[in-house]
């Protein structure tokens, strides 16, 4: 049964104690690297024009600004890239499973899971009727995934067969 499917993600669930999500979160990640990519293009640009003859202090300050974006672009679609992708959460054997690209890359116990929450996404420019929100967990280790998004209306279902698992997800009316 599917209980959400949206822009952004699709949750599914098979059976009562397992639920798929499906978020990769590939548009802004790639967009975040297509930026590290065009700033180290700057600063390649900024010392070949210094070599050329241009000011070097201007080239200079131009090739740190390039590379701080670069850095930050980087690290940002890194970032992004670690808290999307597809999971299984499997009731009955009390883990949360991580896929990337077809193949397992990781296996949480449920016990691990210690804290679930939904966070706003004021940066999501397609929803002018409110911004939706993610619903994210946080492991024992620091990790945290993003296993959907959506309205609060949209969010509802998930939260509840997260409640029924035991997991703590926030309650939210489904009106």
């Amino acid at each position: 049964m599917l209980l959400l499917s949206n822009y952004a993600c699709d949750v599914a669930q098979r059976d009562a104690r397992r639920l798929y999500f499906n978020c990769s979160g590939i548009v802004l990640t790639v967009l975040f690297a297509f930026g590290a990519a065009v700033a180290v293009l700057s600063v390649v640009a900024f010392s070949l024009l210094v070599h050329a003859g241009g000011d070097s202090r201007t080239g200079l300050i131009g090739s740190l600004m390039g590379l701080s974006l670069a850095v930050w672009s980087a690290h940002l679609a890194i970032l992004r890239y670690r808290r999307h992708g597809r999971f299984e959460l499997d009731g009955d054997k009390g883990v949360l499973r991580r896929y990337r690209a077809g193949r397992l890359t990781g296996e949480f116990a449920l016990s691990q899971v210690t804290r679930v929450w939904l966070t706003v996404d004021a940066t999501d420019g397609l929803r002018l009727d409110g911004p939706p929100s993610w619903l994210q967990v946080l492991l024992d280790s620091g990790e945290v995934f993003r296993l959907a998004k959506g309205s609060r209306q949209e969010l509802a279902p998930v939260c509840d067969a997260l409640q029924e698992l035991g997991l703590g997800a926030p309650r939210l009316p489904a009106s």
